[in-house]
């Protein structure tokens, strides 16, 4: 067989192909210091570094978990940091009304800081991480609790337990203060404003009871119902309101229904959707943390903290030193309710430390692998490096002298 120029050349060049191609793919490999480049490289190891490449990015999932966690909670005990010291304060606010020294103008301006520091509870219910509601549950979008403000007559006024039964004489005794003969006005206003009856309930010391209070009441057109716990209760018809005024017993004040002040909060409502639902977050594979503190576990658990404050708010402003004493008790149950949440938080922020730690070690762990099976040896493809250039120039040199260019080469 004859062996032509032609066949010398595209043997050479094709050597010389091979070996620029081998020379690429080193200099590649220190370019960007991974030895795996391509699957065929080693197909064992870049199924091995694929798995591994899965791992890390689930565990880096973990970790942006934990630290979202972290940063909610956060928030949420600084939150719980604020009401803290806010009970306290009402707790000094409640003992001061209960000392029988206190008058009842006294215990009007008590109960005026109390309502401040009602509206400021009711801020710190609104605390928001970003755009969600902390304390909302899953519910994060919607406010967790919404205030029912007085209008500017009530629809119903309830009083406090009245030592005395319905059927006995009311007087000093047992009431916080005196009832003298007297009476007060009443006004029923339908749901225009306009008055639609009026009249005045005489009372007189020693002789009208609870139920004749009652009933007088009902006479007029007002719903009023005495209860098992002596509690005179007043309801306004359908879709009206009242007033009572002028008050020349002391009655109103002594059953604690002169406490009502226009635009004050009388009740707080949880969100009707739920304020309960747990925020869970993945913190390690097939481990979960609660990443938020419901509404209930903080201002509604054992002790509604809301009614409370306008419990002990509506005492002092009826100068009732025995409802005002009642609220103590709510009042340091309440303050173990939040320190109990912040130390929950606080439980659960050492967790997420303790899983960030494990996330951190179990990374280098897992990268370190990785490392082993796709990282390029430096010096040792160097030297390949080296030793392939000086393959590669050899060929060029070898392929010039081999070919040599003829006079049919430049006639063809």
């Amino acid at each position: 067989m004859r062996v032509t120029n032609s066949m010398l050349t595209d043997l050479v060049q094709r050597n010389i192909n091979q070996s620029l191609s081998v020379l690429q793919k080193l200099q590649m490999r220190l370019a960007s210091g991974k030895a795996l480049l391509e699957a065929s490289d080693d197909p064992v190891g870049a199924s091995l570094a694929m798995g591994l490449r899965a791992a890390i990015a689930a565990r880096e999932q973990f970790q942006r978990n934990g630290d979202s966690a972290r940063d909610r909670l956060s928030a949420a005990e600084k939150a719980l940091d604020n009401i803290q010291p806010l009970l306290v304060d009402v707790r000094g606010l409640a003992v001061k009304g209960a000392d029988d020294t206190g008058g009842a103008e006294q215990r009007s301006i008590l109960a005026d800081q109390v309502n401040q520091f009602l509206e400021a509870l009711l801020d710190l219910s609104m605390s928001r991480f970003g755009d969600d509601y902390l304390f909302g549950g899953t519910e994060v979008r919607t406010a967790p609790y919404t205030a029912t403000r007085n209008g500017s007559r009530p629809t119903t006024l309830a009083g406090f337990n009245a030592a005395a039964g319905p059927a006995v004489a009311l007087d000093a005794a047992g009431l916080p203060g005196a009832v003298t003969t007297g009476g007060f006005s009443v006004s029923i206003y339908n749901a225009a404003g306009a008055v639609t009856s009026s009249g005045t309930v005489t009372v007189t010391a020693g002789a009208t009871t609870l139920n004749d209070l009652a009933t007088a009441l009902s006479a007029l057109g007002l719903g009023a119902v005495v209860g098992g716990d002596n509690r005179l209760t007043i309801t306004a018809p359908a879709g009206g309101s009242f007033t009572l005024t002028n008050d020349t017993s002391g009655a109103l004040a002594a059953l604690g229904l002169n406490t009502f002040t226009p635009g004050e909060i009388s009740a707080v409502a949880a969100n009707p959707k739920g304020i309960s639902g747990q925020q869970l977050h993945e913190i390690l594979s097939g481990v979960t943390i609660a990443a938020n503190v419901t509404g209930p576990e903080v201002f509604a658990g054992s002790v509604d903290l809301f009614q409370t404050l306008i419990t002990l708010r509506d005492a002092l402003r009826a100068n009732n030193t025995p409802a005002i004493s009642a609220t103590l008790t709510s009042l340091d149950a309440g303050t173990g309710q939040v320190s109990a949440a912040n130390g929950s938080i606080g439980g659960r922020i050492q967790r997420l430390d303790a899983a960030q730690d494990i996330l951190t070690a179990d990374l280098m762990r897992v990268k370190e692998l990785l490392s082993r099976i796709e990282d390029a040896d430096i010096a040792e493809t160097t030297l390949d490096f080296q030793r392939q250039q000086q393959v590669f120039e050899a060929s060029l040199q070898a392929g010039a002298r081999l070919i040599q260019p003829s006079l049919l080469d430049f006639l063809r």
